[in-house]
Formats: C-alpha cells, structure tokens, sequence
C-alpha cells in the first residue's frame, strides 16, 4: 500500500533519492540549482519530518514521492514500486519484470575500471582536494557515460573520467557504485558530478569500505571525508555517502571500537546522524566515540591543520 511505502520512507529519503539517480548537491539543504527548471538558488530540500520535501520558486514544492515522480517521468504507482524496491519491501514478480535489471551495467563498469593512481584523473581529483590515492578501493573509469534526465527521459550528456568506488552491505557483498564525474579542475561541469548508480537493491546500511576495519573503525559521510580522517587519526574509515546511510550504517560484528566523524552542518543533520549510529552501536556493546568536526567537516580540519 502507498501508505506504508510512504512510513517506511521517512527518514530514509537522503538514501532513496541517491539510489534513485538524484545527484547529492540537491540534497544539501542549501539553495540551488533545480533539478527540473535549472536556476541559480531557487530550489531547496528541506526534508520536513523525514517526508523527502522540497520547494522550488518556479516548479513548487512537494515531498519525496512526488520528486521521485517527476524526476524519473513516471506516474505516482510507478514511483512507489521504485521507492518499495530501493527500501527493500516485497515486490510481487509483476514488479520485478518492470524493474530494469542493473546487473549487466554493474558487470561493465567493474570491468572497465583499473586501480586508481596518483598520476591519473582520480590522483589528480584527490590533489585538488589535497589528499592522495590511499585507498585502493578507489578506481579509476576513463570515460563513462553520464546520464541525465530530461522530461522524464534518460539522456547521454557525454563521457567523463569517474572515480569509481564500491558500495558494500554489512557481509562486504557489492551493491552497486558511488561515482564521482571528472574535469580537467576537478568535478566535471555536469548536473549533478556525484552519483550512486542503480543497484542490486537499497544502499540503506552499506558503506564504501575505503580501508580493511581490522577490528577498529572510523565512519564519515563522503569519500574524501573520509580519506582525510583515516589521515588525522590513522584509523581504517569507511564512507557512508551522506547524513541517511550513516543513521543505517550496519556495522560487521568485529568492530569493537567505532569512531563516528560528523559534518558540522549548521542544520545539526551530520551531528545528529552521527549521534543516532553512536547510540545503537552502544546499545550493543561497541566502544563508540563521536568526533564533530570543527569547521565544514574533517577535510576542512585536515587543510587547516596544515595551514
């Protein structure tokens, strides 16, 4: 039923959306860019009550279902199945069938992708955000395509250098890919640069398990978050790609200790995030520790100490 897809979702649309193709910088809860009509400023997600809501000053607002609905073109039951499938809620075999299969995309990107170096486009990404390759679960894909939705339509906007990297659930087993889009300066110049790509099912509870925990582990939201932790604290981090996959996070039984790194996000969201994974995992025995960075987040503390 849509209202029990609808509960299931609250809280839960950061990760829904991302699994879904919608790129992280509408998702900020900053103004911006539209994903619809474009604009500099005019579009903000302020996710009211974990409802996924939005307001745009040209195209109005809505929740998360509705967003679904309009960025993918499809009608209000099409959108609850996609949403029922990335949360991981029974699908009859009719659902299935309409559900496109990711798996043959997955194969060829895994295929096509090389260990990322420091003297490639990853390398020269990473130095850019002053950081280097140190993880060897960072790839590198010469030129993948980036796909962009207009009027509800998939369209190819060209090819990019992509840093590759693999999203795990808690057994280490692969669900999909979180990509970055490259630029000769950086990220490319396109909609949305980062991605997470249609997957075998819902990210909710993976990670991009950057380093080998061995027992020990470090937590933060974006990749290079999370490289520049591992830096400050020589402790294994894992990226959980936003504020929503940290709540999730499902860590494996043989962390003992946890070190849960958060955004210092004006709206509290990092801080809060980080506060609830900190909460069940001590609930359950581990040795928890929250570190909230001191300025935007901990690569901002990593340039700065430094400086």
């Amino acid at each position: 039923m849509p209202g029990e897809t609808l509960t299931a979702a609250t809280w839960k649309w950061g990760a829904v959306l991302l699994a879904l193709g919608l790129g992280e910088s509408f998702l900020t809860g900053k103004h911006g860019p539209c994903p619809f009509c474009g604009g500099k400023d005019r579009w903000r997600w302020d996710n009211k009550e974990g409802r996924g809501t939005w307001i745009c000053n040209n195209c109005g607002a809505g929740d998360g279902i509705e967003l679904v609905r309009r960025f993918l073109g499809i009608e209000f039951r099409d959108a609850i199945r996609r949403v029922d499938t990335v949360l991981g809620r029974p699908l009859t075999e009719d659902r299935k069938t309409e559900r496109g299969d990711p798996r043959p995309r997955l194969r060829r990107i895994a295929q096509e992708t090389r260990p990322a170096t420091q003297d490639d486009a990853v390398g020269q990404y990473l130095r850019t955000r002053g950081l280097l390759v140190a993880s060897e679960a960072l790839r590198l894909h010469p030129a993948l395509v980036y796909w962009d939705q207009r009027n509800g339509k998939p369209v190819k906007r060209g090819a990019y250098p992509a840093m590759v990297a693999r999203v795990d659930d808690v057994k280490g087993e692969a669900i999909t890919y979180h990509v970055t889009y490259l630029g000769p300066k950086g990220k490319a110049q396109v909609p949305s640069p980062k991605k997470i790509l249609p997957g075998l099912r819902g990210i909710s509870g993976g990670a991009i398990r950057l380093f080998e925990h061995q027992g020990r582990l470090a937590v933060a939201e974006g990749i290079e978050t999370a490289l520049a932790v591992h830096e400050l604290t020589q402790i294994p981090a894992w990226a959980t790609m936003n504020a929503g996959c940290m709540e999730s996070l499902e860590v494996p039984a043989g962390v003992r200790e946890l070190l849960v790194c958060a955004d210092n996000d004006a709206n509290y969201r990092g801080p809060k995030a980080a506060y609830t994974l900190a909460n069940r995992m001590a609930m359950q025995g581990c040795a928890v520790r929250v570190r909230v960075a001191e300025q935007g987040d901990f690569l901002d503390d990593l340039k700065a100490r430094r400086g």
